[in-house]
């Protein structure tokens, strides 16, 4: 192969690289819509060959009464969800402004050994930073909108991925070589299974997670017990930082409204995290691979930064594929070289 020749394919390969980099830096929206789409059929399609084997139900009508049951489910659980934590976040909401006022003088009380700290928690205006922040947070969620506003159609598409997933499969597997089509099949089908132990281990682990804390807030006689036990289903998602931003945030709620109960409360929260940790996600997780926390958390940025609030959620799903693929394809062809 002559220089020239050698030159002009690596022109080429770098053109169409960049090429498909604008495209999807453009396409960014569509193209998270679509995978959140194809995730939703993956875990769709094994109900729906569970209706059609079994059942003798088609599945075109084995998705329609998966949407009608997934809606009534949802709705119930958003009916009961509010029943608990609608009037708890409410009257959080009504109390805030002597909240912050009442912690504000708790601080200055504990500092009162440290002057020069008094003074600068005196002259910090606890609300407008409050405030602050939580606009910067609402407009992380406003750039979210679209991409929430999407998943409406995400599920449409999964339901249609999942009633044709067979022929999807076969057509997808069609893009590699006849020698190399068996080893792509048996790569997707892995992480087809990895996506779906990910999705029932993660709404295991939110539950148990959701449940204890509330249980154990409940006994301590924290008054919002609800609403800290969703935010910590919630945010278990995100390892470390989740815990810890439901244990900072309790702490200084219950600091304002009712200091007794402080250590009850932080200890209590602490003694759920650490069970999740070392005895619940151990066995939720047992057939998937762990994922490694730092590599977790900056994927997380990443994918909030460029898709909101839905891309940190999905971050931990993408990520166990993405290692999935790394094993089975990148590991194995470095090692052979």
């Amino acid at each position: 192969m002559s220089k020239e020749t050698s030159t002009a394919r690596v022109l080429i390969t770098l053109a169409i690289l960049l090429a498909l980099g604008g495209f999807i830096y453009v396409s960014s929206d569509v193209i998270f819509t679509g995978l959140i789409g194809v995730g939703i059929g993956v875990l769709l399609a094994p109900v729906l060959t569970f209706f059609q084997k079994r059942l003798r139900v088609p599945r075109s009508l084995a998705a329609v009464l998966c949407l009608v049951i997934f809606l009534i489910l949802a709705a119930l659980f958003f009916w009961v969800l509010g029943h608990l934590v609608s009037g708890q976040f409410a009257k959080l909401s009504e109390a805030s402004p002597q909240l912050i006022a009442n912690l504000k003088q708790r601080l200055v009380a504990l500092s009162d050994q440290y002057p020069t700290i008094a003074q600068q928690i005196q002259g910090f205006n606890l609300q407008d930073t409050l405030s602050s922040s939580m606009d910067r947070v609402f407009v992380g969620v406003k750039s979210s909108v679209f991409a929430i506003s999407s998943l409406a159609i995400a599920i449409f598409l999964g339901l249609y991925t999942a009633v044709d997933s067979e022929e999807y499969f076969d057509s997808a597997s069609g893009i590699f070589p006849k020698s190399k089509r068996q080893r792509a099949r048996a790569i997707a089908e892995k992480c087809a299974r990895v996506l779906r132990l990910w999705f029932k281990a993660q709404l295991i682990d939110m539950a148990i997670i959701g449940v204890s804390v509330a249980i154990v807030l409940r006994i301590v006689g924290m008054e919002f017990w609800a609403v800290f036990a969703l935010l910590t289903a919630v945010l278990c998602i995100i390892p470390y930082a989740g815990i810890l931003i439901v244990i900072l945030l309790a702490a200084l709620v219950t600091l304002a409204s009712d200091p007794s109960r402080v250590w009850a409360v932080v200890i209590g929260i602490f003694l759920v995290q650490q069970l999740e940790a070392n005895v619940v996600l151990p066995r939720v997780m047992r057939d998937l691979a762990e994922l490694p926390e730092l590599p977790l958390l900056v994927f997380m940025l990443l994918m909030g930064s460029w898709f909101g609030i839905v891309g940190v959620f999905i971050a931990p799903a993408l990520l166990a594929i993405l290692k999935t693929i790394y094993h089975e394809v990148y590991q194995p062809w470095i090692d052979s070289k």
